[in-house]
Order: C-alpha cells, then structure tokens, then sequence
C-alpha cells in the first residue's frame, strides 16, 4: 500500500503519505509504522529518499521526501500481474 502510494503522490512526505493511505482505509494509522515500513522499503531497495531544500524562514526545516526505485515499480507491476491472474483465474 505504501508503495502505491508513493506512486500516486510522486515525492511525498510521511505525513503526506499517511493522509493518502488513511483517506482510503477510513482509519487513523501512527506516522511511526509509516516511517518503519519505508526505513524497510528501503532496506529492500525499493525506495529511496532525498531532503529538499530548508526554507528560508527562520527555525525553517528541509523535508524529506519518498521515491520510488525501479526495484519498487517493478514489485508493483509485479503485483498488479498477480491479482490479475488470480481474479482472472
């Protein structure tokens, strides 16, 4: 889910992320299993990610944001197969 998400949203943050996934799940979920889900993603090359650029205000932070790899588009077309064939079977 987290990986479709990021698809969808392109560079997101967490708590853009979060947003996303709670829209569609009708359910609060903890930022913190959203960032333990991408540190593993990551872990597993499917994600990366970059900090932009701090915001000239001051006490302005960078944020971080989330990227697929190719390795991640592929585990997503992956899964798109699967549930094709299995609906389809």
């Amino acid at each position: 889910m987290v990986l479709i998400a990021i698809r969808t949203l392109g560079t997101p943050t967490v708590k853009e992320l979060c947003l996303l996934i709670e829209k569609h799940i009708h359910s609060e979920i903890s930022t913190g299993s959203i960032y333990t889900t991408l540190k593993r993603l990551g872990e597993k090359g499917f994600v990366h990610y970059v900090h932009l650029p701090k915001k000239s205000i001051r006490g302005g932070k960078s944020k971080k944001v989330y990227m697929l790899r190719k390795s991640g588009f592929d585990a997503i077309t992956l899964a798109e197969v699967i549930r094709y064939q299995i609906v389809n079977d």
